[in-house]
């Protein structure tokens, strides 16, 4: 609704209160628990302007990879594709011209990304956000596509993420983290997974899927930032075998769902009720 809309400052304004008070409670929340830990097995400082830029959600300006939350960068660069919504709403009437622009940016950083002899050694490109600045761009780009788009049977999408899964594990097949990344194989991962979110939003679920997608979708979060707390947890104690892998897995899912039913929903309720 905001990308179809004209931009004021006061409706920005009011887009971002509502992602910051989304996303900003429980990021902070294991925020802290991730500080904790680290002093604990690692006994390493956190500095003061660490802490600051992670629970302002602004480290992603700088460096994404900057925060002791496992897997926290991607919200680092979240936040800045949020902040730079304007000029995607400015330059909606040239869809075309804007990913051309995005197609090119991907394309250089991901030719720098290739100058490194291995993916941890380009860990800071790789998180950057002109290397997935493609993706919130795509979504975008659908969105000025959405009064276009007709339903598809159910059939056509569960065939067509079929074969898209048999050429996801060719793709991915002897290729290195690097590879991954860099080479063609980039291309039509990126590609193929622009085009299942596509896909899937040409889909007209019943209401049964509706209210599964939705549960999912509100417990996605959770998971996303409670999962590598458990694993690495666990790894403190030795090494996770495979079937401990599986198991930590469910365990992940219901510590999610505990979190998600009896703290982010609760403190959602709340953040609404206080305008934000």
């Amino acid at each position: 609704q905001t990308f179809s809309s004209e931009i004021t400052p006061a409706r920005f304004a009011r887009y971002m209160k509502r992602r910051a008070g989304r996303i900003a409670p429980l990021f902070v929340g294991v925020l802290a628990l991730s500080i904790a830990g680290k002093i604990a097995t690692s006994h390493n400082d956190i500095s003061a302007a660490q802490i600051l830029s992670n629970a302002t959600l602004l480290f992603g300006l700088y460096d994404p990879s900057d925060t002791p939350v496992i897997g926290g960068w991607s919200i680092g660069i979240e936040m800045v594709f949020y902040l730079i919504l304007p000029y995607l709403i400015i330059a909606r009437k040239s869809a075309a011209a804007l990913m051309a622009i995005v197609l090119l940016v991907s394309w250089q950083t991901t030719a720098g990304l290739a100058q490194f002899p291995s993916l941890e050694a380009g860990w800071k490109s790789y998180v950057g956000p002109s290397n997935h600045f493609i993706f919130f761009a795509s979504g975008a780009f659908m969105a000025l596509l959405a009064t276009r788009r007709s339903a598809q049977p159910g059939w056509r999408l569960l065939l067509s993420l079929g074969l898209m899964s048999v050429a996801i594990a060719w793709i991915c097949s002897g290729k290195s983290e690097l590879d991954l990344v860099t080479s063609w194989a980039r291309l039509a991962l990126v590609g193929i997974s622009i085009l299942v979110v596509y896909l899937s939003s040409q889909w007209k679920p019943p209401i049964a899927a509706i209210t599964a997608c939705d549960r999912l979708g509100g417990l996605s979060y959770a998971m996303y930032l409670i999962h590598p707390l458990v694993f690495f947890g666990a790894s403190v104690f030795g090494a996770v075998s495979g079937g401990a892998m599986a198991a930590l897995f469910f365990v992940c899912i219901a510590i999610a769902s505990l979190v998600d039913i009896y703290l982010d929903r609760p403190t959602q309720a709340l953040v609404k009720r206080l305008g934000w």
